[in-house]
């Protein structure tokens, strides 16, 4: 079976409107940074900004000692580059 992809250029980005984006990122080689509470409120102080300042709706989250997810709806798909 063949396989078709679109590759986009840098600059010229697409992320769809209207959509829910499930971003996973993960600590430096993995090290379980976020062992203990407080290390995690490092992690939610950011989620916590990315929903009041930035006004993006945070559905869901999650904070594990090596990685964390967050579930969030855009309107505008451009706004992704926001949420840094």
């Amino acid at each position: 079976m063949q396989k078709h992809y679109k590759h986009l250029k840098e600059d010229s980005p697409y992320w769809p409107d209207n959509s829910i984006y499930f971003l996973i990122d993960s600590t430096f080689i993995h090290f379980p940074y976020f062992r203990i509470d407080e290390q995690k409120t490092i992690v939610l102080n950011q989620i916590k900004k990315i929903k009041t300042q930035l006004g993006i709706p945070i559905s869901d989250y999650c904070i594990l000692t090596n990685h964390y997810h967050i579930k969030f709806y855009l309107k505008n798909g451009l706004d992704l580059k926001r949420v840094k």
